[in-house]
């Protein structure tokens, strides 16, 4: 299968967090380092963001997101990919609410991202896919369904998704976001459409 990050791969945006704290007006510098150090569980930065929006609904936040469109050629790129015979799955550490939209425009059969829910009118969240994890995390769904990174063409653009484009069977790097994710993957494409990552794949699968 093709398994995609969604922020800055499906969606040009880079996070649907940071998308969502832009247009609230506030700024999450101070969790996103409390995360990195090891000061804070994922689960408290998650809680520490949505506090940030101060009570905005969960409506509020699906309004937000649903401003976010797909990257140009998602659609056909997904079409193309099942037409050859592989899955498409979406692995994110973004928000569900935007991942599960564009799940159901480009056809992917697995969408995987952490969700925003209502609990008595307040939004709470729940970690699925934590960033510094992303790779264990993928590996244990995979395993659920007796396969693993050899089966996996894993599509990212940032720092977390390094350790899959280094461990699965093919690494391509979308508008890659430092060197060092260049640096990690097979294929690196630079485009504003996600259809130029096809050549790489089919030259892949041409080798299976």
């Amino acid at each position: 299968m093709v398994v995609f990050d969604l922020d800055g791969v499906l969606v040009p945006i880079r996070s649907s967090w940071a998308y969502v704290h832009e247009r609230m007006g506030v700024k999450n510098d101070e969790n996103l380092r409390l995360y990195l150090a090891g000061k804070i569980t994922y689960e408290e930065f998650m809680e520490r963001d949505i506090a940030l929006w101060k009570g905005a609904s969960l409506r509020d936040i699906q309004e937000i997101l649903s401003e976010v469109p797909l990257t140009e050629g998602a659609v056909e790129t997904c079409s193309e990919l099942k037409r050859i015979g592989l899955d498409v799955w979406i692995f994110s550490s973004g928000i569900n609410l935007l991942a599960e939209r564009v799940a159901s425009v480009v056809g992917a059969s697995l969408c995987k991202a952490n969700v925003l829910h209502e609990v008595n009118g307040v939004v709470r969240g729940v970690a699925v896919v934590e960033p510094l994890k992303k790779k264990e995390e993928l590996e244990l769904l995979l395993k659920e369904k007796r396969l693993g990174l050899a089966n996996v063409v894993y599509v990212g653009d940032n720092e977390f998704d390094i350790p899959l484009l280094r461990s699965a069977k093919v690494g391509i790097a979308f508008n890659p976001s430092s060197p060092e994710v260049s640096a990690s993957a097979r294929y690196v494409v630079r485009s504003s459409s996600l259809a130029d990552i096809l050549p790489a794949i089919r030259a892949e699968v041409g080798k299976w």
